[in-house]
């Protein structure tokens, strides 16, 4: 997959989740994938650096 592709399906993505959510929730979900990929993050880096 080309990067501009993964841009795509971010925004498609975050545009079904958002879809029905109130404010109040979508922040919460916001906050929620901020996590999960931070923590994805962390364990690359950290296979990465035992490589």
């Amino acid at each position: 997959m080309q990067a501009d592709e993964y841009v795509l399906l971010g925004a498609a993505l975050a545009l079904e989740i958002a879809e029905g959510l109130s404010g109040d929730a979508l922040d919460v979900a916001a906050a929620l994938y901020t996590a999960i990929g931070d923590q994805l993050a962390l364990i690359s880096a950290a296979r990465a650096k035992t490589k």
